[in-house]
């Protein structure tokens, strides 16, 4: 399901804590998408922060205290196939999967 983010939501998951959820991070605070943000990143035990200001969830038991009144998550992880097995896993756990696109984006068609 995808589902379109209204102006400040309470919270969003972003599953991921490398560079391509800090291009994320910069959409959804331009845009003002929410007011609380966490990272979820089960690979990299050393940090508990990402960009030393958002929590980072370290485990299952975490995200779902999270989606018990939020459940809204994006990606912030590249790649197509291991992107569609993440999606599926968070969905099992409770989530609800969005897609987060720059309002300035150019999308081809082609």
């Amino acid at each position: 399901m995808l589902i379109y983010l209204n102006s400040m939501n309470k919270k969003i998951a972003i599953i991921g804590a490398g560079g391509h959820a800090k291009e994320i991070l910069d959409i959804v605070f331009n845009s003002k998408l929410s007011k609380e943000l966490y990272f979820y990143d089960n690979v990299n035990q050393e940090s508990n922060k990402f960009v030393n200001q958002f929590s980072i969830l370290k485990n299952d038991n975490q995200i779902l205290n999270i989606f018990e009144n939020d459940p809204i998550f994006a990606t912030g992880i590249g790649g197509t196939l291991i992107k569609k097995k993440i999606v599926k896993h968070f969905e099992s756990l409770g989530g609800v999967y969005c897609s987060i696109i720059a309002s300035n984006a150019n999308i081809g068609h082609f």
